[in-house]
């Protein structure tokens, strides 16, 4: 009977759910380390005993709002200028339009997420809102959010997620998720054997 009401959608959307648990946790139990301990994350530079992200005195150039700009291997073909790639201050105006057109207010105590950050380029245009809002950006690449996390926190927070499909965050976390140019870049998972 209760077979019945559920929906194809709902079905496949469950199906979907129990495979993916069983992908994470068989990838976790064929990764252990040396000392038959399980990974959980990988470290940013292995051998090191350590997750912590050092601050460091490097320079950097910095935008209008003097939040560092990432060194160009980071850029993500964004141009080879600050300015083209500092343009997401462009795209980040043109959402804002949209929402506040559609009645949606992000200030105010609001979690806000960048899908897919980067470096940064579109999330440090949310600055004026970081002092009401959470403001959270994630990125399969380590080598992005570990630049974002040592230069851009605060006023950001920055987590590395997975290519299986899950965000370390609790569901209906977020009242705003925003993803620029993400899907631009899936086939790059191809290209690295995922």
């Amino acid at each position: 009977m209760i077979r019945k009401r559920i929906t194809k959608p709902i079905k496949k959307w469950v199906k979907e759910k129990i495979r993916n648990t069983y992908i994470e946790l068989d990838f976790q139990k064929n990764n252990v380390n040396r000392d038959n301990s399980k990974i959980t994350y990988l470290q940013y530079e292995s051998g090191n005993p350590y997750f912590l992200i050092p601050k460091t005195k490097e320079e950097h150039e910095v935008c209008e709002l003097g939040l560092p700009i990432p060194p160009r291997h980071l850029w993500l073909g964004y141009g080879k200028e600050k300015e083209v790639y500092l343009h997401g201050k462009v795209q980040v105006g043109k959402m804002l339009e949209v929402i506040n057109k559609s009645g949606f207010d992000l200030s105010g105590k609001k979690r806000i997420l960048d899908f897919g950050c980067g470096a940064g380029r579109m999330i440090r245009w949310l600055k004026p809102f970081a002092d009401t809002c959470e403001i959270w950006g994630t990125d399969i690449s380590s080598d992005h959010i570990f630049w974002a996390k040592k230069y851009l926190r605060p006023p950001f927070n920055f987590a590395t997620t997975t290519t299986i499909p899950h965000l370390p965050f609790e569901d209906k976390y977020f009242d705003f998720i925003y993803a620029g140019s993400v899907f631009t870049h899936i086939d790059d998972l191809t290209k690295h054997g995922y």
